[in-house]
């Protein structure tokens, strides 16, 4: 399969006709490349994959909105880190003690943007799924206490996670089940027909959405873009549930249970 995919990288993902569902299209695949040889290399060990990560590298950076197209690269990124003690190549620790560096200075980068923000978390733009970027953020702060043992990238990561259990600007808990200002309505098709009166506990929720994208459902009770939420079970801009803005969910929670018992 790699082989064949790296021989057609014209080839893209397309829905098939009788598909008409969101396709989640994407017309660049190198860093789809990169996570998957990212993966092969720890899976092998083979140097094919290094050789691929070394000829074709990835900016390191977090793209804020749509995760699932840009936070691919990054989990090449963490792939890679969180197994660099595997590695008995020269050149594969060099890469590793490279990637460390990035990874702890966009870090640093993103801890500053937190002192610079009233709420003290990591982001000042609300687009759709803008607690992904939250969380996904709060995950690449829990690697880097992993990786260095540094106090502050634990209380950031927390910080973010304040932040979806209710300290922010609308009070409430993002993540069903939990916290005093519960989500009641989510845009969960399941959780809306199934006669019982609280959500599916466990979910995360997109949140704020500046550009509600459903105002003709639904009407916003603020214009402030990190207000821009409503518990409403039309609003698919602010209040739905998706498997991606889960993942990084577990990864933190996870790890913060670890660390902090």
């Amino acid at each position: 399969a790699w082989e064949w995919a790296v021989a057609h990288p014209e080839v893209y993902f397309r829905n098939p006709e009788d598909v008409v569902t969101g396709q989640y299209g994407d017309n660049d695949s190198s860093d789809d490349f990169y996570w998957a040889a990212a993966e092969l290399l720890i899976s092998t060990g083979k140097g094919m994959y290094l050789d691929y990560l070394i000829e074709n590298p990835q900016p390191y950076q977090h793209q804020i909105t749509n995760s699932w197209m840009f936070f691919i690269r990054n989990m090449g990124f963490h792939t890679l880190l969180i197994n660099s003690e595997k590695f008995k190549d020269e050149t594969a620790r060099e890469l590793a003690g490279d990637l460390k560096q990035k990874h702890l200075a966009l870090s640093d980068e993103i801890l500053a943007k937190m002192d610079s923000i009233p709420y003290g978390i990591s982001i000042d733009h609300f687009e759709w799924g803008s607690n992904s970027d939250v969380l996904n953020q709060a995950m690449i702060l829990c690697i880097a206490h992993h990786l260095s043992g540094n106090q502050k990238y634990l209380d950031g990561a927390i910080r973010n996670t304040d932040y979806i259990f209710g300290k922010n600007a609308t009070g409430y808990s993002f993540l069903t089940g939990f916290g005093s200002k519960q989500v009641m309505n989510p845009h969960h098709r399941p959780s809306g027909a199934d006669g019982i009166e609280a959500p599916v506990p466990g979910f995360i929720l997109g949140g704020p959405n500046m550009h509600k994208q459903d105002k003709a459902a639904v009407e916003y009770a603020s214009d402030f873009p990190a207000k821009n939420f409503e518990d409403v079970e039309a609003s698919y801009a602010s209040n739905e549930v998706c498997l991606n803005w889960n993942a990084p969910a577990v990864f933190v929670l996870g790890y913060l249970e670890q660390v902090c018992k």
